[in-house]
């Protein structure tokens, strides 16, 4: 197993999710559980940006006009200026839509997003108990559209290939990363196992996607990442700076900044972390959404 040198540039947290590294090298990131969405500058300290009344934020993405799409109990924009939260996508005909979680963005500003509908009691194996999730797709005009309808226990990490025409997709209590094709009219089809992880890994949550083609994915539980060729095939081994790690994101001016954060647990508070790759990463496109009027 490979190791990477981590530096730690927030901590005090909980479950931490979403990172996102912005032209300015300033990584935001969400609390699951302490609620909100926090930012950090270069050598700076966390500075709320989104109340912690904002509980379940699992997914988030920069838009071209400045503000954040954030998810949650609702898919929202938020207004830098103002500080408001303003819903795209809450409920929709004949789905449940209990929450929604990871997102991304296509290189047509339109953001992806999977549904989460958790339910009361426990399953055999202790995780939750959940009804089937969805895919969303949330064009720049507002228009929403499902993609993909159910079979998603817990739907978790997103990213597109390089070309565009692959999405990655994980599905934290089935243990797996699917793979879809992109449709011409930007649906998902031919879903199939990318990857599937192995006894004693944990369970993938967030990913990212190298410019090469590859996908990273944490080992929550397992203490590792693990880099996954384009063919679906272990290619690397990182230790990970903690046994949480939830999920990661590439940024900087050579996309080689690799950010990784980890939740609570074992005497650690959630903490975000930094390392740098011999690999660069895949730019995650800006949303074409512009501000609620």
């Amino acid at each position: 197993m490979e190791s990477l040198k981590y530096e730690a540039i927030a901590t005090g947290f909980g479950l931490l999710e979403a990172p996102r590294i912005d032209d300015n090298g300033v990584v935001y990131f969400s609390d699951i559980t302490g609620g909100g969405v926090f930012r950090v500058a270069p050598g700076g300290q966390p500075e709320n940006v989104i109340s912690t009344d904002r509980k379940s934020v699992g997914g988030m993405a920069f838009t071209e006009d400045g503000g954040l799409i954030v998810s949650g109990p609702s898919v929202a924009y938020w207004d830098a200026k103002s500080g408001k939260l303003t819903d795209l996508l809450k409920t929709y005909p004949g789905k449940l839509t209990h929450g929604f979680n990871d997102l991304t963005v296509d290189r047509d500003g339109s953001v992806f997003v999977g549904s989460t509908n958790p339910k009361p009691g426990k399953r055999p194996d202790g995780l939750g108990n959940t009804d089937p999730g969805d895919v969303y797709r949330i064009d720049p005009n507002g228009k929403v559209s499902v993609v993909w309808e159910g079979g998603l226990e817990l739907s978790n990490g997103m990213g597109f290939s390089p070309d565009g025409n692959t999405l990655y997709h994980v599905d934290a209590f089935a243990r797996v990363i699917f793979a879809y094709d992109v449709t011409a009219d930007r649906r998902l089809a031919n879903r199939r196992v990318f990857a599937r992880f192995e006894e004693g890994w944990g369970w993938p949550d967030g990913m990212a996607v190298d410019a090469q083609g590859g996908v990273w994915a944490p080992a929550l539980f397992g203490g590792m990442i693990i880099r996954f060729g384009a063919d679906g095939r272990v290619d690397r081994q990182f230790e990970a700076p903690t046994k949480k790690p939830v999920t990661l994101v590439f940024g900087g001016p050579d996309m080689r900044d690799l950010v990784v954060v980890c939740a609570k647990g074992g005497g650690q508070a959630g903490t975000v972390y930094k390392t740098r790759t011999d690999i660069p990463g895949l730019p995650v496109p800006k949303s074409k959404i512009r501000r609620p009027v």
